[in-house]
């Protein structure tokens, strides 16, 4: 009997076993969906983060979230719910199904997982897609967090060192690192300068938009990767050496800035906000309400949320949270 016969047979209703990893459903996903996507979220076959083995995608984690990662391995595989893994497993079901198409389509070289060692450490990665010297990923993304990227693509004027991006265009450099390092992995394949990244939007109709885009990527010379590469082992050795970890950034946070407006009761009794009081300054807000404010006015303040420590595997542990 195949994998997913023997998943069907051995499951109950909120406990699954596949490739030796476990799943629940405790959020009373109908049962097929729920045995889909186990399945799909089983297929990983990347080791496990160390101080000597890395991915693409730990080199492009916030540093302080990858020492997590490497110095608080969990004790035992972790035990996640369906619900937790349905976007990323159908973003994966999505690529199997396109790959076993261009499989038949022919000329494609898909699922290749390279690797390199530096300075002892083993850095590996595996692309999607490759076709005619380009590189390609599918990548699942929100509206919203599509809308950034193309607003950071719009300002881009390139000539930036790959430091340099991280910290003034995060959404865009994240992209273009990660297929740049595929490239650095396959010199020999992927010859091409840029790279393409096919969104699929799991948030369909915000603004009218194709549920699928992609997007085009100019890519780091393999000079500046190995470069960019080097130095993040050095740092990170040397965190591990002295047991530190570096505070993430606002951007690595997600943060989204503090909001002031202010309010007033307008015609029929309905509190509406006073033109022009919105700010995200809250020395500008005082000015604004030392001039305009009127008596009875109320004011509205937003704290400051941090999206990304939200969904982060270690903010149980963070202090920085």
């Amino acid at each position: 009997m195949n994998v997913l016969g023997k998943m069907a047979e051995n499951a109950t209703e909120k406990t699954f076993s596949v490739n030796g990893k476990q799943f629940t459903n405790n959020s009373n996903y109908p049962h097929e969906l729920a045995l889909m996507f186990a399945y799909y979220s089983s297929l990983y076959d990347g080791k496990k983060t160390t101080a000597t083995n890395l991915s693409v995608s730990d080199l492009l984690s916030p540093m302080r979230k990858l020492l997590y990662k490497i110095t608080n391995p969990p004790e035992n595989e972790q035990i996640l719910d369906v619900s937790v893994i349905a976007k990323s497993s159908i973003g994966t079901c999505l690529h199997e199904c396109m790959e076993q198409t261009l499989d038949h389509v022919g000329g494609y070289t898909q699922e290749k997982r390279s690797q390199v060692i530096i300075d002892g450490v083993t850095v590996s990665g595996k692309f999607d897609i490759v076709y005619n010297g380009e590189v390609k990923d599918m990548k699942n993304i929100s509206g919203f967090a599509f809308n950034l990227l193309k607003k950071e693509q719009e300002t881009f004027q390139g000539g930036l060192s790959m430091e340099e991006m991280y910290e003034q265009f995060p959404n865009y450099f994240k992209f273009a690192a990660q297929m740049s390092l595929y490239k650095y992995l396959n010199k020999d394949l992927i010859t091409k300068p840029y790279g393409t990244i096919i969104f699929n939007l799991t948030s369909v109709g915000f603004d009218g938009t194709v549920p699928y885009q992609e997007m085009r990527f100019p890519l780091f010379p393999d000079e500046m990767v190995h470069e960019f590469i080097v130095n993040k082992i050095k740092i990170i050795k040397q965190h591990l050496a002295e047991n530190t970890k570096p505070w993430c950034s606002d951007n690595e946070r997600g943060a989204r800035p503090p909001a002031y407006k202010l309010t007033r009761v307008g015609k029929g009794g309905v509190w509406r906000t006073v033109a022009g009081s919105k700010f995200d300054n809250y020395t500008e807000f005082r000015e604004f309400c030392s001039q305009k404010a009127k008596a009875g006015d109320m004011e509205d303040i937003t704290d400051a949320v941090y999206k990304l420590c939200e969904y982060c595997s270690f903010n149980n542990i963070c202090d920085q949270k």
